[in-house]
C-alpha cells in the first residue's frame, strides 16, 4: 500500500506538467507511468467502484469495465543502443560470454515477457546521449549536441 508522501509525489509529476496541447504525448507518459508505479485506486480522485451485481443493467457493467480496464496495455519502450543488451534481454537462452551470471539476476526476461517494457533498438543517428558515451564524427556530434540544446559559446573570454 502506497504511503502519501509517495501518492503526492506521483500526483505533483502530473500537477508540474499540466496537459496542453503542445506536450499530449509527454504527459500521457508520465500519466502510464504513474498509473503504473502506483495503484489506480491511489492516484484517481476516485476509488474504484465495487463490481456491479449480475443483474445491474448494462450501461452499469459498461461503464465499470471501462473504469477498471487499464486502456494503457502498451508496454513501455526501453531504448537500447547495445545489440548484446537486447539480445540478452529478449532471447531465453544463455548465451556463452554471460554464462557466469546466474539466471535470477535476469530479471529483465521476464519483464519483457510479461510485455511491461519493450525493448527498442536505437540507432546512433537517433541516439541523442552518444556523444557523452564515445567519440563520434563532426558532423554527428555537433547534430546531437545541438539536438540536446548544447550551444556553442562564441563570446568565450
Amino acid at each position: 500500500m502506497a504511503n502519501n508522501t509517495n501518492n503526492l509525489a506521483l500526483r505533483s509529476i502530473l500537477d508540474k506538467d499540466k496537459l496542453n496541447g503542445t506536450n499530449f504525448v509527454d504527459w500521457q507518459r508520465n500519466l502510464c507511468i504513474v498509473l503504473r508505479m502506483d495503484e489506480k485506486e491511489y492516484v484517481l480522485e476516485k476509488p474504484i467502484p465495487p463490481a456491479p451485481p449480475a443483474n445491474a443493467p448494462k450501461a452499469v457493467k459498461d461503464a465499470y469495465e471501462k473504469h477498471v480496464k487499464d486502456d494503457n496495455q502498451n508496454p513501455i519502450p526501453l531504448f537500447c543502443d547495445n545489440n548484446g543488451a537486447i539480445a540478452q534481454a529478449k532471447e531465453p537462452r544463455s548465451h556463452q560470454k554471460t554464462k557466469h551470471i546466474v539466471r535470477r539476476y535476469h530479471i529483465i526476461r521476464e519483464i519483457v515477457a510479461r510485455g511491461d517494457v519493450e525493448i527498442c533498438k536505437v540507432g546512433t543517428d537517433d541516439n541523442i546521449a552518444d556523444p557523452l558515451t564515445k567519440a563520434l564524427g563532426k558532423p554527428k556530434h555537433e547534430s546531437h549536441t545541438w539536438s540536446m540544446g548544447i550551444r556553442e559559446m562564441l563570446d568565450w573570454p
